[in-house]
């Protein structure tokens, strides 16, 4: 659980729901890592 409130607020906000880890590069959100790796490998590069 993460002290900083804004940002949870937002993730709820954002997704509807909390999950973990919740990525956001540029406009794109991804949810979870091992699932979405090679798209946030493409967005970094």
């Amino acid at each position: 659980m993460t002290t900083n409130e804004k940002y949870m607020k937002e993730l709820k906000e954002l997704m509807g729901r909390f999950v973990t880890p919740t990525i956001v590069i540029g406009k794109e959100m991804l949810l979870g890592f091992a699932a979405n790796r090679r798209r946030i490998e493409e967005l970094l590069k």
